[in-house]
Parts: structure tokens; sequence; C-alpha cells
């Protein structure tokens, strides 16, 4: 029958869907889309009724990305694994009882009936739309278009004109290291302060995902809640749907490399970048990065050289915001989003028998350098004169 065919393809795209996401959680890879306005998922699953709720409800929510493609679902990082491998196991007893895996077998005996055949005939083309991939792009291209070939040479042309206006540093001295000083000498409480506040708005939003999560996974079966939930379903893809066909129409059609041009012209790079290595008492270590060839093991060698020779050895690691994310020594300042005109990360000293009783967790002016001490300037000061701002690049 007809409608046995169309539920053999709802299923096995549903199916498709399903195993994406599990396998996107087995390789950590970063969150694929399935866009909502493809014919062949809105034919199958949007338009039929309670499709985008199955969808929600296995963890996946509605975003729009903005890129003129429409709405699209994105598997949460937070979706129950159990009840992805639940909805796999159902779906595939759904498609054995219609029987799906006894296709070939029929085709043998076909011969009994133009009826017959004919449903077979239409099992036979619902099974071959399961080779779909709703993960896919909507278009795909065997070889480049003219323009797509200059786009992309003219993009090469400008990250080689920006690579060339970057500032290397070969030398220690190229990299300007300089002390800035807070005004008070007393040990500065800016950095737990900040690290408190940090994590204060990190256990705030923790527990407001986790509110949220709590009612997004209870699942009620009275008719009222179902009608609920569908008008908001159908509320939101509504204004989904509505906001993406207005920026459509403010904005020209572009492909993804020419959109990736503009995106490249409009940033707002920097010749270097700076960044302030701030130590337990306030005092803070500046000095020139490449952001795109530096990582974070050359900070931590700029603040291995910039430390007293009887001091070098004691074990420090870097952190951004306070204590809550850790920097990793081969990871690129970029990746980092190191690439401001100021950047500040934290320093803090391993917990040690010999680091406890050292200086350095007393007083930073003294463990540096005695020429860098000399040369320190105060911090507001630094502040107020805009001192040592990187020049942004700017090329058309």
């Amino acid at each position: 029958r007809p409608d046995t065919a169309s539920a053999i393809k709802t299923l096995q795209l549903l199916q498709r869907v399903v195993e994406g996401a599990l396998q996107q959680q087995n390789q950590e890879s970063a969150a694929k889309s399935i866009r909502l306005m493809n014919s062949a998922f809105w034919e199958s699953v949007g338009s039929v009724p309670g499709g985008i709720g199955l969808m929600m409800a296995l963890g996946f929510e509605l975003e729009d990305r903005g890129d003129g493609r429409g709405p699209a679902f994105v598997l949460r990082g937070d979706a129950d694994r159990s009840l992805l491998e639940l909805a796999q196991a159902l779906l595939q007893e759904e498609l054995a009882a219609l029987g799906k895996g006894s296709v070939s077998s029929s085709s043998s005996s076909s011969s009994s009936g133009n009826a017959s055949s004919s449903s077979i005939g239409a099992i036979a083309g619902a099974s071959a739309q399961s080779d779909f991939n709703p993960y896919a792009s909507a278009f795909s291209r065997k070889a480049k278009t003219r323009v797509q070939d200059k786009v992309e040479q003219k993009l090469e042309q400008l990250l080689e004109q920006r690579r060339a206006h970057l500032l290397r540093f070969d030398k220690m001295e190229d990299r300007n290291i300089t002390v800035l000083q807070p005004l008070t000498g007393k040990p500065a409480t800016g950095a737990a302060a900040t690290s408190a506040d940090a994590n204060a708005s990190l256990s705030s939003s923790e527990a407001d995902a986790a509110s949220s999560g709590d009612h997004s996974s209870e699942y009620d079966d009275d008719n009222e809640d179902d009608e609920e939930l569908s008008a908001a379903t159908a509320s939101a893809v509504l204004q989904a749907i509505r906001s993406s066909r207005a920026r459509q129409q403010t904005q020209p059609f572009a492909s993804a490399a020419a959109r990736r041009l503009h995106a490249l012209r409009a940033a707002r790079l920097r010749a270097y970048a700076l960044v302030n290595v701030r130590f337990p008492d306030g005092v803070q270590l500046q000095a020139r990065y490449n952001a795109q060839e530096d990582t974070v093991g050359h900070v931590v060698d700029v603040v291995r050289h910039s430390l007293r020779r009887e001091v070098r050895h004691l074990p420090f690691r870097l952190s951004a915001l306070g204590p809550t994310r850790a920097l990793l020594p081969d990871q690129l300042l970029q990746e980092a989003g190191m690439v401001a005109a100021a950047n500040v990360v934290h320093l803090k000293w391993e917990a040690g028998e010999e680091a406890k009783s050292s200086a350095a967790m007393a007083e930073t002016m003294s463990v540096l350098r005695a020429e860098l001490v000399q040369g320190a300037r105060c911090l507001a000061a630094a502040r107020r004169e805009q001192y040592d701002v990187p020049p942004p690049i700017t090329l058309s």
C-alpha cells in the first residue's frame, strides 16, 4: 500500500538520523545540522504529525544559523544516549514488522497480480530512498564553478596579504616584555573575584540548564500536553521560517566561499596580539605574540624567561577566566580566542612544598628579573595611555 511505502520511508529516514546522532556522540565531532526545509526530510518527517516533536524529544533543537538556508535541527550536547539507542531499537522493530526485510523475497512472487507488484514496487521505491543522507548539504557539485574558483583565489590572496602584515617574534627582545604593577602593594583580589564571579555565573547557568533539562526530559501522555507541545513547536517553526525568509530578502544570495571572503574582509585583525599574564597578587606580565603561529607554550616560555634563574623551575599553570578553563601548551592562541588587542590569562602556582615556601607565592616583583622590575609601569597609567595597542590590519 502507498501508506506502507510512506511509513517505511519515514522510518528509514529517522533511523539514519538516529544512527548519525549516535555516531556523532561516539566520535565527539562537530555538530551536524539537518535542514528542516529539505524537501526529502520535510516530506518524510517535517510534515508528518508528531515528526518535529519526535526530533526534539530525541535531543535535537531547532536553530537558525543565519546562513540563508532556513532553520535546522542540531543535536544538543547533553542529549540522552540511552534514549537514542532505545529509539534505534524501536525503529528496527517497526521496520521488521512492516516486512522491510522480506522485500527481495517477495519480488520473486510478484507475478501473482498487478496489485501485489505495484505494492512491492512502491515499497522498493521507499527502500531506494533510504540512501538519502539527511546530514548532507543541500547542493553537491563534482566540479568547481568559475565564480567559485575566482572567489577562492581572491581569498587565498587576501590571506597571504594579511600574513605578510603579521609580526613574527624570533627573539625575546622583539616581544616587548613589560611588567604592569597595580597601584596598591597589597595582594589584589581581582583574580579571585574574577574567578568567583566566573564560577558563580557558571553555576547559575548550569542550574538554569539543569532546570530546563529537567522540564524537557519529562514526558506526559495527556492529550492536553500533546496539544500544547504541538502548538509551541509549530509557533517556533513558523517564527524560524519567517525570520529566515526575512533575512534572505535583505541579503543577496552568496556561495559559501563568498560568505567566507566577506567575513574575512570584515574581520578586524591586528598585527600582533597582546597577552597579559596575571599573577596571584595582581601584577601582570605583558608581551607580544603572533596569534596565528604562537601557542600557549610560547606564553609559558616568556614567563619562564621573565623569572629569576633560581625560581624558573617552580611549576605553574595558565588558565583563562581564572581556574575555569585550562590552556593546553600546544594550543594556538587563535584557537584559544586570544586575537584581540588585550587578553588576560591567569597564572596559578602549583601546590607544592617548595612553591609554598618560595617568595613567588607572596610577592611577584621579588621573583621577576631585575631589568623588568626597573621598567615596570603602573597598570592604571598603561590603560589610560593606551600603551602598546596593536594597529588593526585593514585590506580591501
